[in-house]
């Protein structure tokens, strides 16, 4: 009972909290929905429009706009390999001329030293790695096309010359889905003993659906397990062809709701569209947003609860329905 009534009043704070949009909202830029590797759980794969770089006029001007809104951190990535873009490092050092701090998500195989001596020189605050296995045949057949040990060199790597360069950034963490066979107390202890000379911090998730994308054992979220999305409240995605996504996995631009060579970002973060979609998320009708959202993991609120509980405590909850890709 005591437990129960933590969960609800839990729930409802965090829908007061995410009642009213922020001022200012999270920034994510996809400065390329190209990929290097085929993973299973991911829904890159499934693109249904012909991969592209983002622009540098683009880029820069999206920088531009977000500064004059006040913004402070950007998220250069989003359905693709950020390092595959050919621009990318010219990208960040243009963001970080104009102050603004970077963290970007990658798969690792791109950190050549090369490339990891230009980040530091940038000065790159925060990278994420995603990462899965404990060795090269498990990591092998989930990242499909990558190198277990080019991987592990290239971490080595940017550590040794974060180290020597006596810096303390970027912050480097390692994140991993945890898919069938990977569900238990044994692997994430062997994960860390594995990883963690590699990072300064691990972080777990239980797979989801890439919203709605990728089929998944919880199939469409039941109404009494769905909880207000907060990305409506929080997040716009920039894509590579300069439309905005209110979601940062629209792999297949369902939620598109403005165009920046039409508006700008402020005009479309106070939009109608964007007033519409929160209305909607407050009251959890999710049918009438899109075709996804009743799919989607993000809104499951024993999903994010599990995965929270992993992470707080280092193992997994008595009871959970794990996911993995179908």
């Amino acid at each position: 009972m005591i437990s129960s009534s933590i969960d609800n009043f839990l729930n409802n704070f965090a829908q007061h909290i995410f009642r009213r949009p922020q001022p200012i909202p999270d920034l994510m830029i996809e400065v390329t929905d190209k990929c290097n590797l085929a993973c299973p759980f991911c829904a890159q794969g499934d693109l249904q429009r012909k991969t592209m770089d983002m622009s540098r006029e683009l880029f820069y001007e999206v920088v531009d706009q977000y500064i004059q809104m006040g913004g402070k951190v950007i998220r250069p990535y989003s359905t693709g390999e950020p390092l595959m873009c050919k621009g990318f490092l010219d990208y960040l050092k243009y963001a970080r001329s104009k102050g603004l701090e970077i963290r970007f998500t990658t798969n690792g195989q791109l950190l050549s030293e090369k490339n990891n001596r230009q980040l530091l020189e940038i000065g790159v605050q925060n990278i994420n790695v995603s990462i899965e296995g404990l060795n090269a045949t498990e990591y092998e057949s989930i990242r499909i096309r990558g190198s277990f040990e080019k991987l592990r060199k290239n971490l080595k790597s940017l550590l040794d010359l974060r180290d020597t360069l006596g810096l303390k950034e970027p912050v480097i963490r390692i994140q991993t889905v945890l898919i069938d066979g990977q569900q238990n107390n044994d692997y994430l202890k062997k994960f860390r003993t594995v990883w963690e000379p590699f990072c300064d911090s691990i972080l777990f998730e239980l797979c989801g659906s890439q919203g709605g994308n990728i089929d998944h054992e919880l199939g469409v979220i039941s109404k009494t397990d769905r909880t207000v999305c907060k990305f409506f409240f929080n997040l716009l995605c920039v894509n590579n062809d300069g439309t905005v996504s209110c979601c940062c996995v629209d792999y297949q631009r369902n939620l598109v709701v403005g165009d920046l060579k039409t508006n700008t970002l402020s005009e479309i973060w106070k939009n109608q569209k964007m007033q519409h979609f929160r209305q909607l998320a407050r009251k959890k009708k999710y049918e009438e947003i899109s075709s996804q959202c009743p799919s989607c993991t993000s809104i499951s609120r024993s999903h994010s609860q599990a995965s929270e509980y992993i992470n707080r405590t280092g193992t997994f909850p008595v009871s959970v329905r794990l996911s993995k890709p179908q």
